[in-house]
């Protein structure tokens, strides 16, 4: 007996055959399976490959926290920096106004002194 047609049988996954589940010449029907497979290589490459995708997932993340982590750095430095302006200004026109009220002060010692010499004066004219 001669065989209808010769097929070439290729696997869809990776694997070795565990055991054959037709005998040879029998008749099969088409996606009729023909053989078991040893799923032990299948199963391990399916753990690797998970494996992977849960690094890659991790290392993944991990730069996106690093890089968050950065931004947050730098939009603290950029706060700090301007808070340390301010208070430079802060500190510029309080030693202004410390200054102004220290020629104030001497200016209205000098008037008032000055108003007393008048008073005296005028005391004395009369």
């Amino acid at each position: 007996m001669l065989p209808a047609k010769e097929l070439t049988v290729k696997s869809e996954v990776k694997g070795q055959v565990g055991g054959f589940l037709v005998t040879q010449g029998q008749q099969v029907q088409g996606g009729q399976p023909v053989i078991q497979m040893n799923d032990v290589f299948y199963l391990y490459d399916q753990k690797v490959d998970d494996a992977k995708s849960t690094y890659d997932t991790a290392e993944f993340l991990y730069n996106e926290k690093v890089k968050d982590e950065e931004q947050q750095e730098n939009l603290l430095k950029q706060e700090i920096s301007t808070l340390a302006n301010q208070l430079n200004t802060a500190e510029n026109e309080l030693f202004s106004l410390s200054e102004m009220t220290a020629e104030y002060q001497t200016t209205k010692q000098q008037q008032a002194k000055a108003n007393n010499e008048d008073f005296i004066v005028r005391m004395l004219e009369k």
